[in-house]
């Protein structure tokens, strides 16, 4: 007797997108946002300058895959950010509309949890950096709440 009801269908990875998972991370700093009154360099001071060339040294070659699961690097605290949840709800507003919709990506340049932050966004294997957040601005719960 056959079983009745819905099968589950296996998630059919293309040729394509296990090449993509399987991709070295690049950076780009095409899209980075200089202007931005929170996330200036201007308020980086030389260690956190180092910390970022140091994890960007780290992180630069994993792949894609290796990036968006947070792995291996447990510290690295990499993750999808959801605007509407953060400091700037209107997210990276002065892209165009197709960059826009592109999805927005963080990382942490450490464990400490007030260690700066790169966001920016995903596309293919590239990481556009986007905002340099050398205060963790972008989730400052304070600022949300109106603190």
């Amino acid at each position: 007797m056959g079983r009745k009801g819905k099968r589950r269908k296996r998630a059919v990875r293309t040729p394509i997108a296990t090449a993509l998972a399987d991709a070295d991370l690049k950076f780009s700093f095409k899209f980075l946002d200089l202007a931005h009154r929170k996330f200036r360099i201007d308020n980086c001071d030389t260690e956190f300058w180092l910390a970022l060339l140091d994890r960007l040294r780290e992180v630069n070659g994993m792949s894609l895959a290796d990036f968006q699961a947070n792995h291996p690097m447990d510290d690295l605290n990499s993750h999808a950010i959801e605007f509407e949840d953060t400091t700037e709800p209107q997210g990276f507003a002065h892209l165009n509309e197709q960059l826009a919709t592109a999805q927005p990506w963080q990382f942490a340049l450490s464990a400490r949890t007030d260690a700066g932050r790169v966001h920016g966004i995903l596309v293919e294997d590239t990481f556009f950096i986007v905002w340099i957040d050398a205060r963790h601005e972008l989730y400052n719960r304070a600022e949300r709440a109106g603190v």
